[in-house]
C-alpha cells in the first residue's frame, strides 16, 4: 500500500486500473497529488478514525481554503 501511495502513476500502464481496484477493496480514496496527503490517507484508513472527508472548502472572510482532511461531525 504505502508503494501505491508513493508511486508516480505517469507512465505506468496498468496503474490507474490497480489504483481503481484497490480504492474498491481498502474502501478509502486515495488521493493523487503530494506523497503526503497520500501516504496520510493510508495511515488513516488503517487506522480506528472515522473515514474523514477530503478536500473540504473553507470560506475565509477575505479567501477560500481547502483542507486535505477534515472530520466533520
Amino acid at each position: 500500500m504505502e508503494r501505491l501511495v508513493t508511486m508516480p502513476t505517469r507512465g505506468r500502464k496498468g496503474m490507474p486500473v490497480l489504483r481503481m481496484l484497490l480504492q474498491e477493496r481498502i474502501g478509502f480514496d486515495l488521493v493523487d497529488g503530494n506523497p503526503f496527503e497520500s501516504l496520510m490517507a493510508a495511515l488513516i484508513a488503517r487506522s480506528d478514525l472515522p473515514k474523514p472527508a477530503r478536500q473540504v472548502m473553507v470560506v475565509g472572510s477575505e479567501s477560500r481554503y481547502y483542507l486535505d482532511f477534515a472530520f466533520p461531525e
